[in-house]
């Protein structure tokens, strides 16, 4: 009777092979956790342009009309109000002077509102920090995502300096720079009071 001789080839992975498959998977997950962050990353670099082009026109339209308002805070879903999506928004306010109908004067103090729009710079996975003059010293607020805060800026309408920034409805000193920032990127908008300018870092 002739014994059959088996082939025991199932001997399984080397230490070796368990070590470079290993790196492998790491390499290829830090990899797409980089991209990852990179798209994040992008985000805060669409709301920082977004929150440039919405002081300039604050600033444009408040040399040229009474006074306008740029508000940043986080709204949620509001179709009736132009607010598609939650997330964090610019919203540019029009004031102009309400004249007086009896005998035609203006009167520079009763103003009304004469439109919002909205315009949405990005969603939650952004944090926006204004950092600002109270007294003497500088302090930094974080924008909270369920909108229980705001920034709210606003320009002189003689100079085009801005006026002090609020929090919320707090009045402080004059805005510094504010940090949007998501996965690994940040970008800075930076306050130059003396002009009622910025740029961006």
């Amino acid at each position: 009777m002739k014994k059959v001789k088996q082939n025991n080839n199932n001997k399984g992975f080397s230490l070796v092979e368990l070590i470079v498959i290993i790196a492998i998977i790491a390499i290829a997950s830090t990899g797409l956790a980089m991209s990852v962050s990179l798209v994040i990353g992008s985000e805060a670099k669409k709301a920082c342009q977004k929150i440039e082009a919405s002081l300039d026109s604050a600033k444009t339209g408040a040399m040229s009309r009474y006074s306008e308002t740029l508000t940043i805070e986080y709204l949620t879903k509001d179709a009736d109000n132009g607010i598609d999506n939650d997330g964090f928004y610019a919203i540019e306010e029009v004031y102009t002077l309400k004249k007086n109908t009896t005998s035609g004067v203006t009167n520079p103090v009763d103003n009304r509102s004469v439109g919002k729009e909205h315009r949405r710079l990005c969603d939650n996975r952004v944090t926006m920090e204004l950092t600002y003059m109270d007294g003497s010293s500088e302090a930094t607020t974080t924008l909270q995502a369920d909108g229980s805060n705001s920034f709210v800026f606003e320009y002189d309408r003689s100079t085009g300096l801005f006026k002090n920034v609020k929090i919320g409805t707090a009045e402080y000193g004059q805005p510094v720079k504010l940090v949007c920032s998501s996965g690994m990127r940040s970008y800075t908008i930076k306050f130059i009071p003396e002009t009622g300018k910025h740029v961006r870092e």
